[in-house]
């Protein structure tokens, strides 16, 4: 899992690690792959960064700390190809539920329900996002229209990812898997 925090702009960016050196040349991800893994995840991140926010805040001894935190719901269908004597590749389909957040204050345990809530309140700049990967057929219908962040949006959302769930991992939504590397990671790791 990888965070990058932009110090300029404060946006994160968040993902599994997805490094594409490793990948061989005969790597081909629209071959035929038998995905014989299913798992489900709960990723939880959190990084605190500390700072100086200006000139004049360094002049003064003042400092300004952000919290950033992310939780991430995976469920995914996959198989693990060797790349080398010591790295391997997950390549499959996965759903992901992603919820992220910056505060100067996170005083609230983390879980998407949870910063859902807490964005409601107004204490979090919280953002949610669902991510397919390595499916290829229309999901639109499924998706929420959300345009704000709370309680009752996060219930839109975790619902479209049940739904989302159902239609990716019946057995007659296999002719449109189109597997995808997902994760990269030592041999062995979990």
């Amino acid at each position: 899992m990888v965070i990058v925090i932009d110090p300029d702009s404060e946006k994160m960016a968040v993902g599994l690690t997805t490094e594409t050196s490793d990948a061989p040349a005969e790597f081909d991800a629209d071959r035929g792959f038998e995905l014989p893994y299913h798992d489900v995840k709960i990723h939880v991140l959190k990084q605190t960064t500390s700072a100086q926010s200006s000139f004049l805040a360094g002049l003064f001894g003042l400092d300004a700390e952000a919290t950033f935190a992310t939780v991430i719901h995976e469920v995914r269908r996959y198989t693990i190809e060797p790349i080398s004597d010591d790295r391997e590749v997950l390549v499959g389909i996965s759903a992901r539920l992603i919820a992220t957040t910056k505060s100067d204050d996170l005083n609230v345990e983390l879980s998407i329900p949870n910063l859902s809530a807490a964005g409601q309140l107004d204490r979090l700049d919280t953002k949610i996002a669902i991510h397919v990967a390595g499916y290829n057929s229309a999901l639109g219908g499924l998706l929420p229209q959300p345009d704000h962040l709370d309680v009752e949006t996060f219930m839109d959302f975790s619902q479209a990812f049940n739904r989302i769930q159902e239609a990716l991992f019946k057995t007659e939504a296999e002719v449109n898997y189109s597997p995808r590397p997902l994760e990269y990671r030592d041999r062995g790791e979990l």
